[in-house]
Parts: structure tokens; C-alpha cells; sequence
């Protein structure tokens, strides 16, 4: 629906070398310039693909695929309003297996005969 200027912007999050802050009382009595924050990636932006979504309010991991990928949901409700619909759109969620993810990390060591 246009003109109700809402954004649904999906987003990764790592917490892999971040700092652990949960013991701090306030982040206000440290430098907080020397805390790793988590890294977030954007992986999608629902309103610049070809759908019409006026608010998704529900988000899940869906059933595997066909292709052995996992599925995410997002889906939203029509609030008994006959000009909005109910709606489920259906995304592919490419993961990375932890073990792939694991080889990347080795080195690659060239062998010479």
C-alpha cells in the first residue's frame, strides 16, 4: 500500500568477536569506544521487491525446500478490514552449513611434487 511510508528491512546479526557486556551495570561509567558491537548485514528490504505488504507481523523458519534449503515466512493479517489481506510470502534462507562455513575459515596450503 503506498503512501503509509512503513520499511520492513530484514536483517543478519553476528555476535562472533563481540564483546560480553552483560556484567556491566552502565555503559555510561566505561569507554564504550573500546567495545566490539555485533555486526549486522541487511539482507532484505520487502518494499523493494514487486509485493504489495502493508505490515508483516509475523516471522518464522519455515519447512525445508525442495532443495534441501530452508524456508522463511513472513506473514500478516487482513485486521478484519476488507481493503487490506491477509498475506504469507514465502523466501528461500540460503545457510551456510557450519561445516562449510569451517573450511573457509582453514588455511590453504598449496602442495608442490
Amino acid at each position: 500500500m503506498s503512501g503509509w511510508g512503513l520499511a520492513i528491512s530484514l536483517f543478519q546479526v553476528s555476535l562472533e568477536n563481540t564483546d560480553e557486556i552483560h556484567n556491566i551495570y552502565s555503559l555510561s561509567t566505561i569507554n564504550t569506544t573500546k567495545i566490539k558491537p555485533v555486526e549486522k548485514r541487511l539482507l532484505l528490504e520487502l518494499q523493494n521487491l514487486d509485493l504489495v505488504s502493508e505490515k508483516m507481523e509475523g516471522l518464522t523458519l519455515g519447512a525445508k525446500l525442495p532443495n534441501r534449503q530452508t524456508s522463511l515466512i513472513f506473514i500478516s493479517d487482513n485486521n478484519f478490514n476488507k481493503l487490506q489481506t491477509t498475506q504469507i510470502h514465502t523466501f528461500e534462507l540460503k545457510l551456510e552449513s557450519l561445516l562449510k562455513k569451517l573450511l573457509h575459515l582453514l588455511p590453504v596450503r598449496s602442495s608442490t611434487s
